[in-house]
């Protein structure tokens, strides 16, 4: 190998075999391994070549240089390119600049700028990397102290901040007034830590407002400012408002005119001041007011002895102010807390300091004054005062006394003392209760008739002692009178039946006795019984004996009678209203149901249509709709009103109404049909209605004329019955409903659509009466309302599986939990085979509400998937349909059964749903016993999801097979899938067939709640039951009755 040098060689020819040269020669070449230098230069923007440094620039350019190493001769190869690249990081070159020169860098930012040469021969140099800055964003600067709408007592102030730039910066500090001159700029000191600069300086403030301004530059010439407020505040805070008063008779200072201050009260001085030149120019806030006080000095030689007293002000957060504006201060000399003030002049001084010490003053002087004044006030029952002998009190009524004053904060107790003019007969003493300014008293005694005193003992909080007097007169001219209240279990009705009530008697003052209390209706008298009592409040029994007794008992109107003596022996009778109470014991009839006529129906609309009438056709009475949940067991609780309307009112038939009828019509014409032999109900009336539907009242014909028609078979009779007016179109030879009527438009009907529960609604009718009282329930009908189609359960073989029988049994379960399934509309497809409950075999329970479709194909089914549809209607007239399919392979292995260990499997849904509470349960898996198995493969799924090997598999013999949990199972629903093939007679092995089953994890316990009832009458009750769980199977009820396992397919609702 060569190294890169010119080489010479010398070529000689000798002649053979004398060795005579013949000829020389000489060749000389160079050899260039040698990659070019490439160097830079950095140019400024005024053209001049610089060094580049750390320092950062506004924008630099640059000039490559390549140079290869000189040799010869003949010559070096020469550069051929240079190739450059800039970036954040070192680089590899690529770019050729398109002259000697590259574009200039304005962006900031550090960069590296890497280069290499390439000569002719392709030798290329190593990268060379050189970093530069460039620098065009201003410096990041603020100022954070002072604090911007600072308020400063100093006229020099230290400005501090912060900064931060790629150099070192300079920065410089004024200050600007309010008219905008500006003070000279101060040189801030700089420093930098922690990659962080701050800087600090002092300058001078103007008085009042300041911009403080902050201006940084960095080493290439980029600047930025910022600015804050401050004040320079050295005065001090203005007084606007400053007021003293008291609570005297809770009125304000402006009852003060002459500043005079009551004795005894809490003295309150209110000030408005603020620091509104600098501090706070808008009065916005109340910290620019710092220590403020009151001084009170006794001005000698007007009655006061008290020694000078400061007070200091606070914010008025509470205080009802009475200075119109906001923002004021507050000191309190409380009297409650401290000894009060002597009576005379004082004079006051206000300081007033802002929060730099600037202090204003202020001086005032007030009066304090000694009055006190009351009104004491005694009222009858009648609010009549009786303190002035006008009027009198009544006996065994209240007396109010009221002590009104002026003064009430102040007074600290009253005593009064009342007593008869012979106080050994009556005397008490009682404390007076003070409230809503007021002290008062209620004296609520029954106290003799005679003449008394009422002795008022004063006490103010300071010690002092007042007394008055006065008299009143109590007197009974006022008869007892009385009031009645009947009630039945604890409420009160103004209307009775057949029972025990309870009569309750309030006189209007205490009574010695009471006489008699009689009642009467009609001719019928009779006496309120164990009348016993005390003072106002009595009570006796009301007794309504059975109807048998009296004549009438609907509606009749109760007088009541009464006469008693109070403790005085005034006698007092009163007589009540006859239209107070009545006496009603008679209910409506239980009313007739025409529609529906069934007694149980089955529907998916949310309402069913009741049409009946009153057994009588009363008009507008009210007809109460009743539904029962539970139980159709008249005397079973639970029978909730639903709905309440009332009967027809129009003019009363002529005969009784008869029931509608049933017929199948011939249309003639219009106004002609032949009916089936119902001549004994022609006899009812000659109104007849058509309808499709039970309704009634609607279009009405009269029948003109009735004709026997001979039937030809002679085996019916039929009658022509003609009528007016036409009908609108013909009627359709189909069964109709007829109605008979004696005249055109009965009374006493009804009609409801009534809104249904889900699933069993038992429902009945009943009237009621003007006076609550309600009548015996009508035949009891049964409406499901069901909207949940029927379900399909068990298909077999199931869906997805293997079979290898070639006429395999193909069954279905239907189940419709709530209703009934119309066995009529069970079809299931098997290919272009259809097949109903008279081709196939229909199983069903006793109601209907589980079907089990079986069929067995006549002939083979052809290998390959099968493809089959089962669809059902309920009574209700839900529809629904179920799609599978299975693969019949005859030589694919019977498929297996498994058993989850513990767990349990539930025949409903399709494949088997199996069910465990362990979260490793062991899987048995047992297949044919005639058959040699080999299981090649058992997945495990969770949410469509693959487990990683989940099992560990284990043959216990040529067809059983047991599955071990590698890891424990969270509670869920997974899809096992189990892969077998089975060894032919011949050795060889069937095709891989697999099946899939459906399991759920659940180590939840089920929570239940049960109630009943406490007390009951009858040996059959409802428990109300509700229960929390996702996977029901069965509820068992044990204890103190016949017990009781009610199946998941009974309970209503999956929680």
């Amino acid at each position: 190998n060569l190294e890169s040098d010119t080489y010479i060689y010398e070529i000689k020819c000798y002649d053979n075999p004398n060795g005579n040269i013949k000829d020389t020669s000489t060749i000389t070449f160079t050899l260039d391994n040698i990659p070019p230098t490439s160097t830079i230069s950095t140019i400024s923007p005024n053209g001049s070549i610089i060094e580049m440094g750390e320092r950062p620039y506004k924008q630099l350019f640059f000039q490559f240089f390549c140079e290869d190493q000189p040799q010869g001769p003949p010559q070096e190869s020469g550069c051929v390119k240079i190739e450059y690249c800039a970036a954040a990081q070192p680089c590899t070159p690529y770019i050729v600049p398109s002259g000697e020169y590259m574009d200039p860098f304005t962006n900031s930012g550090i960069y590296y700028l890497c280069y290499k040469g390439t000569d002719l021969f392709n030798n290329t140099e190593e990268a060379n990397c050189n970093q530069f800055i460039i620098d065009n964003a201003p410096p990041i600067l603020s100022i954070t102290s002072p604090i911007d709408m600072s308020l400063s007592s100093s006229k020099i102030q230290t400005v501090m901040g912060l900064w931060n730039d790629t150099s070192a910066v300079s920065i410089f500090i004024k200050a600007r007034d309010k008219n905008g001159i500006i003070s000279e700029a101060v040189q801030a000191n700089t420093s930098i830590e922690n990659n962080l600069g701050s800087f600090t300086a002092d300058i001078e403030l103007f008085g009042g407002y300041n911009q403080i301004i902050a201006t940084a530059y960095d080493l290439v010439g980029n600047s930025f400012s910022t600015s804050i407020t401050s004040y320079l505040d050295s005065f001090g805070p203005t007084i606007s408002e400053f007021n003293s008063y008291d609570d005297y008779g809770n009125t304000n200072h402006q009852n003060d005119i002459n500043k005079a201050l009551e004795y005894g009260q809490n003295w309150i001085f209110e000030l408005k001041a603020n620091d509104e030149l600098w501090g706070d120019p808008n009065d916005e806030t109340l910290d620019d007011i710092g220590i403020t006080t009151v001084t009170l000095n006794c001005i000698a030689g007007t009655g006061c002895t008290s020694q000078p007293i400061t007070l200091e002000f606070h914010a008025n957060e509470s205080f009802e102010s009475f200075i119109s504006s906001t923002h004021s201060h507050i000191a309190i000399y409380n009297t409650s807390t401290t000894q009060p003030l002597d009576s005379g002049n004082y004079s006051l001084t206000l300081s007033v300091e802002d929060q730099f010490g600037s202090i204003t003053t202020l001086q005032q002087t007030i009066e304090v004054q000694d009055t006190i004044e009351f009104t004491p006030e005694i009222y009858n029952h009648q609010n009549q005062r009786i303190d002035q002998l006008s009027k009198n009190a009544e006996f065994s009524y209240p007396i109010e006394f009221n002590f009104i004053s002026n003064k009430q904060s102040i007074l600290d107790e009253i005593t009064l003392t009342i007593s008869h003019i012979v106080p050994s007969i009556y005397s008490s003493t009682n404390q007076m209760e003070h409230t809503n300014n007021t002290f008062t008293f209620t004296l609520d005694d029954d106290i003799i008739i005679g003449n008394y005193t009422a002795d008022y003992e004063i006490k103010d909080r300071f010690g002092k002692i007042y007394r008055f007097n006065q008299e009143f007169v109590v007197h009974d001219t006022t008869e007892p009178s009385f009031t009645l209240t009947i009630k039945k279990d604890n409420i009160t009705v103004d209307s009775v039946g057949y029972g025990i009530y309870t009569t309750i008697i309030r006189a209007s003052e205490p009574l010695l006795q009471i006489d008699y209390l009689n009642y009467s209706f009609g001719s019928n008298k009779a006496a309120v019984t164990d009348i016993t009592g005390s003072a106002q409040t009595w009570q006796g029994n009301l007794y309504i004996a059975p109807i048998a007794m009296y004549s009438n008992l609907d509606h009749a109107s109760a007088t009541f009678k009464i006469q008693a003596q109070d403790l005085n022996q005034l006698v007092g009778d009163q007589i009540t209203n006859g239209s107070t109470f009545t006496i009603n014991t008679e209910g409506p009839d239980a009313p007739q149901i025409f529609d529906p006529q069934e007694e149980l129906i089955y529907t998916n609309q949310p309402q069913i249509y009741i049409t009946g009438a009153d057994k009588d056709w009363q008009p507008n009475l009210n007809i109460l709709l009743r539904k029962n949940l539970a139980s159709p067991n008249p005397l079973d609780p639970g029978w909730d009103i639903s709905a309440q309307t009332q009967t027809s009112q129009s003019n009363p038939p002529i005969n009784s109404w008869e029931s509608s009828i049933y017929g199948e019509i011939i249309p003639n014409t219009l106004t002609s049909i032949i009916i089936n032999d119902y001549s004994h109900l022609f006899a009812v009336g000659k109104f007849i209605e058509f309808s499709s539907t039970k309704l009634y009242n609607h279009k009405y014909h009269e029948i003109t004329s009735l004709e026997l028609y001979s039937d030809p078979e002679g085996v019916d009779e039929l009658y022509t019955i003609t009528f007016q007016p036409p009908l609108e179109k013909e009627l359709t030879p189909t069964s109709q409903n007829i109605n008979i009527y004696n005249s055109q438009i009965p009374t006493g009907w009804f009609e409801y659509n009534l809104p249904l529960n889900p699933w069993t609604n038992n429902i009945v009718a009943q009237g009621l009466d003007a006076s609550g009282n309600y009548g015996t329930y009508s035949d009891i009908f049964t409406a499901i309302y069901d909207t949940q189609p029927p379900e399909f359960n068990q298909l077999t073989p199931p869906p997805l599986s293997y079979t290898n029988e070639e006429k395999p049994l193909i069954e279905a379960t239907i189940i419709d939990l709530h209703g009934s399934i119309n066995k009529n509309t069970i079809t299931l497809t098997l290919g272009n085979i259809t097949v109903n409950c008279t081709s196939a075999t229909c199983a069903s329970n006793e109601d209907g509400s589980e079907i089990t479709i079986s069929y067995l194909p006549p002939t083979n089914l052809e290998t390959g998937w099968t493809n089959l549809t089962i669809s059902a209607t309920d009574k209700a007239g839900n529809s629904a349909s179920s799609d599978w399919a299975f693969l019949m392979d005859g030589l694919s292995p019977t498929p297996p059964n498994i058993k989850l260990i513990p767990g349990n499997k539930i025949t409903e849904g399709s494949p088997y749903t199996y069910y465990s509470n362990n979260t490793s349960p062991q899987i048995e898996i047992t297949f044919s016993p005639f058959e040699l198995i080999e299981v090649t493969n058992i997945e495990l799924e969770k949410n469509n999801q693959p487990i990683n090997d989940p099992f560990t598999l284990s043959t216990l013999s040529n067809y059983q097979f047991s599955a071990t949990l590698n890891i424990p199972l969270q509670e869920e629903t997974y899809t096992l899938k189990i892969y077998a093939i089975k060894q032919f007679p011949n050795g060889s092995w069937s095709e891989e067939a697999y099946w899939q089953y459906p399991f759920i994890i659940d180590t939840t316990t089920p929570t239940i709640d049960a109630t009943i009832p406490e007390k009951t009458n009858t040996q059959l009750t409802i428990i109300n039951l509700s229960y929390v769980e996702p996977y029901p199977h069965y509820i068992n009820i044990t204890g103190d009755v016949i017990p009781i396992q009610i199946d998941h397919t009974e309970l209503y609702t999956p929680f």
